[in-house]
């Protein structure tokens, strides 16, 4: 896992092991506004220009491209509420994600979001992210190798909410271009690593107070997107962190149904064979204070049995 990998380094963990990390808070309903901003964390900086529909630095280069075919209708004012009110989990829905072998995607049993409008949604919202980022020349397709998942955040001062998404999460080990043992999920990767597809790996969707949902295709390299990215994680990984954007909320996984993901095993397989309207289901990962929350519900349940 490329995005766990240059965590793992630092922890001493073994790469295959690791699976981001996230907290949750409450929405507080603010609305975003210089004043209320207050001081700005520069992830929350970087934020603010692309609701503002800037994508270029001070210096004029480009660190973000806006994806034009996201459209914001996917996501309904009442599920946007809530969304941001903190997705509530069904308990009674965990299950374990897939696997392929002796690898597992998620190292924790998911569970499925309580409203199954908002559930149903945000899938259909993922999977457009990712053909809308394809429709404008960006090498990514969702499947067990490249995108897979992402990570929901709570911004700064009321500003709204995000999902960070890390495309080519498994590319395939090459003794001269990526050399990194990503362990038995990397096996038969299909992604081929190149610079500049990893420049490109983290796509960022937001649910901006009162604005429409956006999408943007980050630049790793770009001097404002760097500053946001802890030196390890820098080429060749590229990988932005969701900690650097706001307070991590949950990890979302997804797939494509199973009849229509590429048998790894074949040198032939190509996650382009699955159109993207096949939406599978999503499995969620609580963080933090969402895990709490969801502790402490079914401890009081197991207390009102006894």
């Amino acid at each position: 896992m490329v995005s766990g990998a240059s965590r793992a380094v630092r922890r001493g963990l073994p790469a295959a092991l690791v699976v981001a990390a996230a907290a949750t808070a409450s929405f507080s309903g603010v609305a975003c506004t210089a004043a209320s901003r207050g001081r700005v964390r520069p992830g929350e900086e970087m934020l603010s220009l692309l609701d503002r529909g800037v994508t270029e630095d001070a210096e004029g280069r480009v660190f973000a491209t806006r994806l034009r075919g996201l459209r914001p209708s996917l996501l309904r004012e009442r599920e946007r509420r809530l969304l941001e009110g903190g997705p509530l989990l069904d308990s009674r829905s965990r299950s374990a994600f897939h696997s392929f072998g002796h690898c597992s995607l998620a190292t924790e049993e998911v569970y499925s979001l309580d409203d199954r409008e908002l559930e149903e949604s945000l899938a259909r919202l993922l999977f457009s992210t990712a053909a809308a980022a394809r429709a404008q020349g960006f090498d990514v397709q969702v499947s067990r190798f490249d995108l897979f998942h992402g990570h929901l955040f709570l911004r700064a001062h009321g500003c709204g909410l995000g999902i960070l998404l890390h495309a080519a999460e498994y590319p395939a080990r090459c003794k001269d271009s990526f050399p990194v043992n990503l362990g038995f999920c990397q096996e038969g990767s299909t992604v081929q690593y190149s610079d500049h597809r990893m420049r490109y790996r983290n796509i960022l969707v937001l649910f901006s107070t009162g604005l429409p949902s956006q999408g943007f295709v980050l630049d790793a390299s770009s001097a404002l997107v760097e500053a946001l990215i802890p030196e390890y994680a820098r080429a060749p990984l590229y990988t932005l962190y969701e900690e650097a954007l706001g307070e991590p909320m949950a990890d979302v996984y997804f797939l494509p149904r199973a009849s229509c993901e590429p048998d790894a095993s074949s040198a032939q397989a190509s996650a382009a064979s699955c159109p993207g309207h096949e939406t599978g289901k999503l499995g969620w990962i609580p963080r933090g204070k969402l895990r709490a929350r969801m502790l402490q519900g079914q401890s009081g349940n197991l207390q009102s049995k006894l």
